[in-house]
């Protein structure tokens, strides 16, 4: 049976598809470990260290920079203010981030899929699990791209969804700066152009 280009790019999509939501994998290459490694990494340290540069209770950003240079790429935490050493990234959905000043010594409870690595591009699914706040969807979701660097890899892009999973055929995400075409075949297909009008008429 012979499938038509088209029909081999839905496929194709689809396994991406579930790729991310289900992390699932035959065995994991190097590269997916590593990535896999990293975000597992980043999600450890708490929200007062990671979102507040907070140590020791005392405020530092320079720290913060630090900490924070070994996952993001340099060109992702550079200061419009020339008296700042960085500018701050965060881990969570922008919906949730207003709600983590009381919880500043934990990190929030994560879910890290199976990265999809091509080449020297990866991508890799993070759902927070948000159901202790006072949030009614209860999730958030992140999808983190990154480059390999000759320090390693590196986050240069993300894909943020406030509510997960999305209800209503009503896209709430965005990407954190405009996206590669590689990056754009992992949007939602609420997401897509035309989706939303034809759920309309």
């Amino acid at each position: 049976m012979k499938l038509s280009i088209k029909a081999l790019r839905g496929l194709a999509a689809c396994v991406l598809g579930l790729m991310l939501t289900h992390g699932w994998a035959a065995t994991l290459t190097e590269d997916q470990k590593a990535v896999k490694q990293l975000m597992t990494k980043m999600y450890s340290y708490s929200i007062n260290n990671f979102e507040y540069a907070e140590y020791n209770g005392k405020y530092d950003l320079s720290r913060l920079c630090k900490l924070q240079s070994q996952f993001f790429d340099a060109s992702l935490l550079v200061s419009q203010d020339k008296k700042k050493p960085c500018q701050k990234s965060g881990r969570y959905t922008v919906g949730s981030s207003e709600l983590l000043r009381d919880m500043q010594d934990t990190a929030l409870p994560t879910k890290i899929a199976t990265p999809v690595v091509e080449g020297d591009v990866a991508a890799v699914e993070v759902i927070t699990d948000l159901r202790h706040l006072p949030l009614p969807e209860g999730r958030g979701r992140i999808v983190w791209f990154l480059n390999k660097t000759p320090v390693g890899w590196r986050i240069v892009n993300s894909l943020d969804f406030e509510n997960w999973p999305i209800k209503d055929g009503k896209c709430w995400g965005d990407f954190g700066s405009p996206p590669t075409p590689w990056q754009k075949q992992f949007e939602a297909p609420q997401c897509k152009p035309g989706f939303v009008d034809k759920q309309i008429h």
